[in-house]
């Protein structure tokens, strides 16, 4: 009998010094945890990475494997979700929450603080994609991903041409996307909250659907091109609702104004769809006279011998891409308007 007792009261001491979920079940370095909350080891912060209660952590490796159950996941708030890949053999990956259940707090606040890696292969097959954004502090890619990269904030094609994924828990104000990119993807910075300012380069040529979505302390966007096409729901919180976002949209191209007598003009600038005339007043803000398409603006009511300073600012009219007029008018933009940059000041002496 004393031996059995001692037994017990050594499992029992055991327990207290190695607490885990009973439920856990251990495949090659990944936890799968189905109901119970998953124990966290501060210690270990750095070799193990909870994704989520009832989910799955990482260990210092990146190929995963594990027990898909799709019933499950469809009754939880926070989740990996797979699907066949666009590359055939493949799978793609992405992260989903959506906080509306209490027990997710914790869940969440763990993610926050997380460098999550995205690894080469899942169960055997590789991973090409990893798609909306990331509910994470930052991305780790596997180098032997030949599909995949990554800037640490982002996660992008190898060849660096689409934006796929955005770590949303990132507290960078300011976001550059790199020179080269030519896509932000679906969902790709969708409740990035900590952005205020999103530089677009030249390169980028298409703005997915709600790539831009829910970002609340979003502030402006800067373009360096008019030549853009951002789809009509890029800013949409659903499918089929709309937010007019308080955002300033701006672009670095601008006008060089020339003056002949009392005539100022310039060349046209590509994309513009017009052009603002400002006139710098006396304490030096600049007041709008008036909008025009032509490319030269002539003052006839100027008084002789007095100087005037003025400014053109380019405008573009982007065309939501995808707007259908007849199904979209009441629901998503027509177009999107994006001003340029003013130009630097030029004087015109009356005559």
């Amino acid at each position: 009998m004393n031996d059995i007792i001692k037994f017990f009261l050594f499992v029992f001491i055991l327990f207290l010094m190695f607490p885990v979920s009973i439920e856990a079940k251990e495949y090659n370095g990944l936890g799968v945890y189905e109901w119970e909350p998953v124990y966290w080891d501060e210690a270990e912060n750095d070799m193990h990475h909870e994704l989520y209660s009832r989910g799955y952590y990482i260990d210092d490796g990146y190929d995963l494997i594990y027990e898909f159950d799709e019933e499950a996941q469809a009754e939880q708030s926070a989740c990996w979700w797979q699907e066949e890949g666009e590359v055939k053999g493949t799978i793609s990956l992405y992260f989903e929450d959506m906080c509306f259940v209490p027990w997710n707090a914790d869940v969440m606040a763990s993610c926050a603080r997380l460098t999550v890696r995205i690894p080469n292969t899942v169960n055997g097959i590789t991973v090409s994609k990893f798609y909306k954004s990331g509910a994470f502090t930052a991305f780790d890619v596997d180098p032997q991903n030949k599909y995949m990269k990554s800037d640490g904030q982002a996660v992008f094609t190898k060849n660096g041409k689409t934006l796929l994924s955005y770590a949303r828990y990132n507290k960078s104000t300011k976001y550059y996307i790199p020179e080269g990119t030519r896509i932000i993807s679906d969902s790709a910075l969708r409740k990035c909250d900590y952005i205020k300012t999103l530089y677009i380069p030249e390169s980028v040529k298409k703005i997915e659907q709600w790539s831009l979505a829910q970002m609340s302390s979003l502030e402006s966007i800067v373009f360096d091109s008019f030549d853009v096409k951002i789809d009509k729901r890029a800013f949409a919180i659903l499918y089929y609702e709309y937010e007019e976002p308080e955002t300033e949209f701006v672009c670095t191209k601008t006008v060089q104004p020339s003056v002949k007598e009392t005539q100022v003009s310039w060349k046209p600038l590509e994309g513009a769809a017009y052009y603002e005339i400002y006139q710098k007043l006396n304490s030096g803000e600049y007041k709008l006279l008036k909008t025009t398409k032509a490319t030269a603006c002539k003052f006839t009511t100027l008084k002789s011998g007095k100087k005037y300073t003025f400014a053109v600012k380019p405008v573009a009219v982007i065309p939501a891409a995808n707007y259908d007029k007849e199904k979209d008018e009441d629901e998503y933009p027509e177009s999107f308007t994006i001003e340029g940059t003013m130009s630097e000041d030029v004087v015109v002496i009356g005559k």
